[in-house]
C-alpha cells in the first residue's frame, strides 16, 4: 500500500497523487465511508442536458415543430410488436 504526506494550507488539507493514482477528470467526488476517504471520477450525468432543456423559453416550439411524417419501411409496420404480430 502507497503512503503519502499531508501537507497543510490554511484549513485545508493536501496530498499528492502519484502517477499511478492520477485523475483523467478535473474534478473529483469525495465521499467518506467509514474509517476511509473515497476519490472517485464523476460519473457521467443528464444533469448539463436538463438544465439547458429546463432554461429554454416556455414558447420554443409555440410554432410547432418542423418533422417529416414517419417513413414507411419493409419489416417494421408501426402495426406490428416486437414479436412481428399484428396488432
Amino acid at each position: 500500500m502507497k503512503k503519502v504526506r499531508i501537507i497543510k494550507s490554511g484549513r485545508s488539507q493536501i496530498i499528492r497523487l502519484p502517477t499511478q493514482f492520477h485523475f483523467r477528470a478535473k474534478e473529483v467526488e469525495i465521499l467518506r465511508r467509514g474509517d476511509e476517504i473515497i476519490l472517485r471520477e464523476p460519473k457521467p450525468s443528464l444533469r448539463r442536458a436538463f438544465e439547458i432543456l429546463a432554461s429554454l423559453p416556455p414558447d420554443f416550439t409555440a410554432d410547432g415543430r418542423d418533422d417529416c411524417p414517419p417513413q414507411e419501411r419493409k419489416g417494421l409496420s408501426i402495426r406490428s410488436n416486437y414479436f412481428g404480430k399484428k396488432r
